[in-house]
């Protein structure tokens, strides 16, 4: 399941709680600090990010905005399960993308597999279980293919962390771009169900 196997270190926990004032645990949460340190951490804006439920928000709310029922939108399989769930939930149309997972594949692969009238291209970078990975140049062509034919690019970096270039640089160069990532993994925080989803303001706005 990917979850963190060891348990964190009690004196850090300890440090964590001693951290907290009794008053904030009564009052709704202010997510104000907490944007301005992942922006320095991720050297992106805060009007770059939004925070979700893990990354499982991101995708229900980027088919549910972006596809009408039975539009068709790309994901990876065998991949995260939620991307098949929510457009089956949604009615919009999967359309799986597979490969051999001895063999790499390239963006010219990929994008001659994904649908000229698709609306959203859903890709692992890094995959899981399918380890395939691809540069920040190929994720910039089929960026660029996307925004031709007028269809979101959405990268999931949930695994950036264990290696893997990140599309981050592509949400300054590119509307509707959006880059996904949780720290459920390398962060090995799963019980915070906490992620965010980074792109240009324009293309966060839905989303918000």
């Amino acid at each position: 399941r990917n979850e963190k196997p060891n348990d964190w270190p009690s004196d850090l926990l300890r440090r964590i709680f001693d951290s907290i004032p009794a008053s904030l645990l009564q009052r709704y949460p202010d997510p104000t600090l907490f944007y301005g340190k992942l922006s320095r951490f991720l050297d992106l804006a805060p009007e770059n990010l939004v925070l979700t439920s893990g990354v499982d928000e991101s995708i229900r709310n980027l088919i549910t905005i972006y596809c009408e029922p039975g539009d068709k939108y790309v994901a990876v399989v065998p991949g995260y399960a939620m991307y098949v769930v929510y457009g089956d939930i949604l009615g919009a149309r999967l359309v799986p993308l597979s490969f051999d997972p001895e063999r790499r594949v390239g963006a010219r692969a990929l994008l001659s597999m994904v649908p000229e009238d698709a609306k959203i291209f859903f890709f692992p970078n890094p995959g899981q279980p399918v380890e395939n990975c691809l540069d920040l140049d190929e994720l910039r062509e089929i960026a660029a293919a996307c925004r031709e034919r007028g269809a979101l690019f959405v990268v999931d970096e949930a695994y950036h962390h264990f290696g893997g270039p990140s599309a981050l640089p592509l949400v300054g160069e590119f509307e509707g771009v959006v880059v996904l990532r949780t720290f459920s993994k390398a962060f090995g925080a799963a019980s915070l169900r906490l992620g965010f989803a980074a792109a240009s303001p324009t293309t966060l706005r839905p989303l918000a």
